[in-house]
């Protein structure tokens, strides 16, 4: 009798350590796959349909919260510099900058630090506001964007006729599809006396090889943006910056990171945008299910990644402190006193 309740106690004490065993391993499980929150775990908020918030955790991990564009204009307008981040091919994210610059404009003096004007610009640029007459600075700035500095980075239309040759040169004209939205914001810069600041190289440099040299380059970005501010202190300018996204990320090396090492006593945030563009089936799913469910507007604040690979890497491990994930153009205020067509 005795043996054999020894025999229950001992597979009893057997079964509960197995127990326990394989609560823990699941546990260890669970601890290391929080990085990357899977959709079944999705946040809350603004109202949307789980299947979307699911499709934004899978997209963007465990982002702090979802805002409004209310939200946003509050803290871009109580900072020094705004980075927004663009696909240079796209149409819809220079479109989206675009009413986002005005949207600040209302509600405070802003200057514009762009990637498209070389710093070779900058003299003419300085001395375009100095003309009273709102036609004279639009033949002005018509007349730099017709300039082979400009032109021939910027604004070709016909890869035929790319300024270059070499096959190793990146091929700028894929830039153009968003050429007339750019160019269209720098006339209304001209015609609302917004300064302007070129922040990328010139041709020669380009041409060079330097084009492909980021961290020069955002060196460079960095310097023209601080520069600025320092030299136009008593106006109190919100300078936005317009660039590539890769620049404006929070990786290292990359113009925000510059900011926070070398000139912290200036405040900034950074915005990337609408990653449909990119060969990310998750980035997809958000923009279908955001069309699906009208849902016009979608703001991230500090998501942990962006532009998830089908092979499951993040394209943007550090990415911008806000993701405008969706957004319909047209969708916001966009009252001006200049014309902008």
């Amino acid at each position: 009798m005795i043996p054999s309740l020894f025999k229950i106690f001992s597979v009893f004490v057997l079964v509960m350590l197995t127990t326990l065993l394989i609560t823990n391993l699941k546990g260890t499980a669970k601890d290391s796959s929080t990085e990357f929150p899977t959709p079944e775990q999705p946040k809350s908020g603004l109202g949307l349909p789980i299947d979307l918030l699911a499709a934004l955790t899978a997209a963007h991990g465990d982002y702090e919260s979802l805002i409004t564009k209310d939200d946003l204009l509050d803290d871009l307008l109580a900072v020094d510099i705004v980075l927004i981040g663009e696909a240079h091919y796209d149409r819809q994210d220079m479109q989206t900058a675009f009413e986002l610059i005005r949207l600040l404009a209302q509600r405070r003096k802003i200057a514009l630090a762009v990637e498209r004007f070389p710093i070779s610009f900058q003299p003419d640029l300085e001395a375009l506001n100095n003309f009273e007459d709102e036609k004279l600075r639009s033949k002005r700035m018509i007349a730099f964007m017709q300039e082979d500095e400009y032109q021939t980075v910027w604004g070709i239309n016909d890869p035929s006729q790319a300024g270059f040759s070499d096959p190793k040169q990146p091929q700028y004209p894929l830039n153009s599809p968003s050429a007339e939205v750019f160019e269209s914001m720098m006339l209304w810069a001209a015609c609302e006396r917004v300064p302007v600041v070129g922040m990328d190289l010139p041709l020669s440099e380009r041409a060079s090889g330097f084009g492909e040299d980021i961290p020069y380059r955002n060196e460079l970005w960095t310097n023209q943006i601080i520069n600025f501010l320092e030299n136009n202190q008593s106006n109190d300018y919100l300078v936005i910056a317009i660039g590539g996204i890769n620049h404006f990320s929070n990786a290292p090396g990359s113009v925000q990171d510059k900011l926070h090492r070398n000139y912290s006593t200036y405040h900034f945030r950074s915005i990337g945008q609408r990653d449909v563009n990119y060969p990310s089936k998750k980035s997809k799913q958000v923009q279908d299910l955001a069309l699906a469910f009208q849902v016009d507007d979608i703001i991230l604040d500090n998501p942990q990644f962006a532009v998830v690979r089908n092979d499951g890497s993040a394209m943007f491990p550090s990415p911008p402190d806000y993701w405008i994930a969706a957004h319909i153009v047209g969708g916001w205020d966009n009252s001006a006193n200049c014309s902008i067509n």
